[in-house]
């Protein structure tokens, strides 16, 4: 199931006082009790604890040395943990994982997130105690948190939607940001990072060579996946056909789990991948079952995210969550794997960032034999591309600008603007390549799809593809290798070319959902009218009315991308109907 725990941090008089609901559907149980905290987590709640150091591990945690997991935290490891103030995680270990260990004062708590924020964690001040959770509904089981809908978050997210910071959409709620150290006392809380990828990131002089970069991409892959397989007696993974699941298929043959793949296709040809999943099924002997979307069954004022403190789900993923959970079922997996964060973790980028890159590192004639690699990937001519590479590496040390979307917000929201809040990775590093950085902003803007299932999901959702060892291999290749002889995700394809059917990794489109996206939004154009136009969004003036009135009563076929907008509107706008008044 998915991850629940709270952790509640206070005096033994102070926790005494609150205990969890007796409700089933959330099962809470104590996992773990110190002196200084409390641990509850739902039956089954993979976890790892020392009593003597006041310290345990929620979730899974790998050695970095030996892919293997660590299933005793024993005295040893705990005491380099205390000492290390946690470094001891970060440096040495991996995985989806919140650890907790005692600090130095007699009332001070340290809770520390796995880097790549794959595992929930979010804290909030209750009287003279703090709750640190994996969603709001769980924590709500001890306690009422902070109920009030943080509106101005709401603009911030919808001018800036790849941009995903500490601040949540409920005033009081703050989400620990990965390789963060939160230290919680009786007055007060400080926040320490302990892991920065910049730190793998930055231009170093031992650039490693090709044939290495590939032997290492395809050892650590390798290394990951089969570390998280080893959790698992039964695997479902989704796949497409495209590039990065069929490379964590590869990563999986030979694993001792028993694996079997699904495929979702869409009723139009370009969301239906079934001949390139098949293709690397039958090439790698798992069984593969096939489902289609059905659009009508996704319903927009429902929101699967309602749990969280932030709007993050899509209602067309009602879908793909309903058909992937009845695959699981018929075949008996107790965990779904899947390829996301793969285009991030292999420095996929669509833009003329190599070329500044290769400029800054190597002079002109690198540039421009990396222009001619961007030029095949990207369909922009040569000299375009080499134009556009030296303007950016004019101005490299500038900081990232996330993108800006003011389509259907109001004018008064608009004109306030973005306020200067900034993704920590990306936050005025001026040693970073134009290509780190868009790297950077790829594995930043995944975040938004790494919280799995709607809250109560009976099994896990795992990316193995982000894990703390790849993605630091990854970032420390150069991006124009990425990009290397004009093919997207080079080293990549190069790593696996034996492992897989020609035509998988010589492909180079992709397959896309937009149908479904556009037959979600004809069916429930006046509906989507009335639940924008009367809705929260509108009452606070953080949308366009009119705009959104006009665009929905259109006749004719929709055409460019205003109908994911307005799908992110509706979701949103589902979101803040599901909160407590």
């Amino acid at each position: 199931m998915a991850l629940r725990y709270v952790i509640v941090v206070g005096s033994a008089a102070a926790r005494a006082r609150i205990r969890p609901q007796d409700d089933p559907e959330f099962a809470l149980r104590e996992l773990f009790e110190a002196p200084q905290f409390s641990i509850y987590a739902a039956d089954g709640t993979s976890a790892v604890t020392n009593k003597r150091w006041s310290s345990a591990v929620i979730g899974h945690l790998f050695w970095t040395v030996q892919p293997q997991r660590v299933v005793e935290l024993d005295g040893a490891l705990a005491e380099r943990v205390q000492k290390s103030s946690g470094h001891e995680f970060v440096e040495r270990h991996w995985g989806s994982y919140v650890a907790v260990f005692g600090g130095n004062g007699a009332d001070e708590v340290h809770i520390l997130r796995d880097p790549l924020e794959t595992a929930p964690c979010y804290y909030f001040r209750c009287d003279e105690l703090w709750l640190v959770a994996s969603d709001i509904a769980t924590a709500r089981q001890f306690t009422e948190p902070p109920a009030s809908i943080d509106w101005s978050a709401i603009t911030q997210q919808l001018l800036r939607p790849d941009l995903r910071t500490a601040t949540t959409c409920i005033s009081g709620v703050t989400e620990l940001p990965g390789g963060h150290r939160l230290t919680l006392r009786q007055d007060g809380s400080k926040l320490e990072e302990l892991w920065s990828p910049a730190k793998f990131a930055r231009p170093r002089d031992n650039v490693i060579g090709k044939q290495e970069a590939i032997e290492r991409v395809r050892r650590v892959t390798l290394n990951s996946v089969h570390a998280w397989a080893s959790c698992y007696r039964n695997i479902l993974i989704q796949i497409s056909g495209g590039l990065d699941s069929s490379i964590l298929a590869a990563a999986l043959r030979g694993n001792r789990a028993q694996l079997s793949a699904l495929t979702i296709a869409t009723t139009q040809p370009e969301g239906d991948e079934r001949d390139h999943a098949s293709l690397v099924a039958d090439h790698l002997g798992f069984p593969l079952q096939d489902a289609f979307f059905d659009p009508r069954r996704v319903d927009i004022t429902v929101c699967d995210g309602a749990h969280l403190p932030r709007p993050c789900a899509r209602s067309h993923v009602q879908e793909t969550d309903r058909l992937t959970l009845l695959a699981a079922k018929a075949v008996g997996a107790e965990v779904v794997f899947n390829g996301n964060a793969g285009d991030a973790v292999f420095c996929f980028l669509q833009s003329a960032s190599p070329v500044a890159d290769r400029l800054l590192a190597d002079g002109i004639g690198g540039a421009l034999q990396t222009s001619v690699d961007v030029s095949h990937i990207t369909g922009v001519g040569i000299w375009s591309v080499l134009h556009r590479g030296i303007s950016r590496a004019a101005s490299w040390r500038r900081p990232y600008r996330w993108r800006m979307d003011t389509r259907y917000l109001h004018a008064d929201v608009i004109a306030a603007g973005p306020d200067a809040s900034a993704h920590p990775w990306l936050d005025s590093d001026a040693t970073l390549l134009p290509g780190k950085l868009g790297q950077l902003a790829g594995l930043a803007q995944s975040h938004y799809h790494r919280e799995g299932f709607a809250s109560g999901g009976p099994i896990f959702m795992v990316s193995p593809l982000l894990s703390q060892p790849l993605v630091e291999l990854c970032l420390a290749v150069p991006s124009w290798m990425w990009c290397a002889g004009g093919v997207n995700r080079a080293l990549a394809r190069a790593a696996f070319e034996r492992d897989l059917p020609r035509q998988i990794i010589q492909r180079r489109s992709k397959g896309s959902p937009d149908s479904l996206l556009l037959a979600i939004l004809e069916l429930n154009r006046p509906a989507l009218i009335k639940w924008l136009c009367d809705g929260l969004l509108a009452s606070r003036n953080i949308i366009d009315v009119d705009s959104v009135r006009a665009q929905l009563a259109r006749s004719g076929p929709t055409t460019g991308t205003d109908y994911i907008r307005l799908l992110d509107l509706a979701d949103v706008e589902a979101w803040a109907r599901s909160q407590p008044a």
